[in-house]
């Protein structure tokens, strides 16, 4: 079995040892077997600048929508607070031309 020790080995430390894990084995021996040449090394590097690039942006963007979010929410309120006093002066308004509208009639 892989990983485990000969038999006078196991003798001499007097130990049952568990073989490695063997994950990624033929990954590695193909990463250690060919050698990154300058031009690939060029590309990976492109790729990471991409890649950190692409998180900038979209950390500014969140970052804008969070802040545009705000002020939308201000100006809600903003819109709400003007809303109400038009109203409250349409009804003022409402009121004037009922009490013109009453005296016409008398």
């Amino acid at each position: 079995m892989h990983g485990l020790p000969t038999d006078h080995v196991a003798a001499r430390w007097g130990s049952y040892q568990q073989p490695a894990p063997r994950l990624c084995v033929r990954s590695i021996l193909l990463v250690s077997l060919i050698p990154m040449t300058a031009d690939r090394i060029t590309t990976a590097l492109s790729r990471i600048e991409a890649a950190l690039t692409r998180i900038d942006a979209a950390r500014e963007a969140e970052a804008h929508a969070e802040s545009k979010a705000a002020n939308g929410s201000a100006r809600v309120v903003e819109l709400v607070n003007v809303h109400e006093r038009l109203r409250e002066q349409v009804a003022e308004s409402l009121r004037e031309l009922d009490d013109l509208l009453a005296k016409l009639e008398e």
